[in-house]
């Protein structure tokens, strides 16, 4: 996916261009694999973009055969999907490279931009007596319509390495950064809610708004400081069973002053029987 997305990238670019794009790990391909690319490439003059994302289809149909992915043919033709949008909008990003400016309007406007750069300074100097002021009026047009015709230019074709084309390079780096995430050995991790999880809606949103904030922080938000320092609090009773444990945890998150004038403070603690109970203090506002 890598290489496609760079070779992509490369055939926009056009040849002239001289900035490299990586890829991740081409050698990791097979000996066979890399032949055919070169082959194509080299010999046939085919479309290496068109060739990779036929191998991918190829991959992902036999693995699909192998019973090495097991989806719903609905799910699966999604991804089929995907890499067709994908180079639908390649070839909508090579008709902006291919189709140039045409030719006769360009030179038209060259020749135009030449004759008003000759007549401008005649007609100036006999409108104005002053020589400033016919060099003010001769100055800002010729270089307004000059700088108008050179931006042009230069929006033409959008992709390079100019200063202001886009940055294809730093469009690979962020793509293998998202196929290195994947590769990732936590990659397919699945969260879970811990143990003392409250599920209860009223007592995580209720009249008194008892959401879990920190003073300071707007209503609903959580600081997440204070979350993992109250999840690493519990590890440590959960564990140990220590009532100093408890007593750190106990405290460590609390609400703002609310509307009603008190002060919520929820703690987590250990019970007679070794479990762990949820307790919410109230107390009137300080002055």
């Amino acid at each position: 996916m890598s290489l496609c997305h760079g070779s992509a990238l490369e055939e926009i670019k056009g040849a002239a261009e001289s900035d490299t794009i990586e890829v991740i790990d081409v050698a990791g391909l097979d000996l066979g694999t890399l032949k055919l690319l070169h082959q194509c490439k080299e010999e046939y003059a085919f479309n290496r973009v068109e060739l990779l994302l036929h191998l991918q289809q190829t991959t992902i149909t036999k693995a699909l055969d192998d019973k090495v992915i097991t989806v719903a043919p609905p799910i699966l033709s999604r991804v089929y999907q995907t890499l067709s949008r994908g180079f639908v909008n390649l070839l909508n990003a090579k008709k902006i490279c291919d189709t140039k400016f045409p030719f006769p309007y360009a030179q038209l406007i060259t020749i135009l931009l030449l004759l008003n750069l000759v007549l401008t300074p005649i007609l100036m100097s006999a409108l104005f007596e002053n020589r400033v002021w016919a060099f003010i009026f001769t100055f800002v047009p010729i270089f307004g319509m000059f700088s108008v015709n050179f931006i042009a230019s230069e929006l033409e074709n959008p992709f390079g390495n100019d200063d202001n084309d886009l940055p294809l390079t730093h469009f690979q780096a962020e793509m293998n950064n998202c196929l290195m995430l994947l590769l990732h050995d936590h990659a397919d991790h699945v969260p879970d809610l811990a143990p003392t999880c409250i599920m209860e809606f009223d007592m995580l949103f209720g009249s008194g708004g008892r959401e879990y904030s920190k003073p300071g922080v707007g209503r609903g938000s959580c600081h997440a400081d204070a979350i993992l320092a109250a999840g690493q609090m519990s590890v440590a009773v959960s564990q140990t069973g220590s009532s100093a444990a408890s007593d750190a945890l106990d405290g460590s998150l609390s609400r703002p002053e609310g509307p009603i004038g008190r002060r919520s403070i929820r703690s987590i603690v250990t019970d007679d029987s070794g479990g762990h109970v949820v307790k919410e203090k109230t107390s009137p506002r300080s002055p």
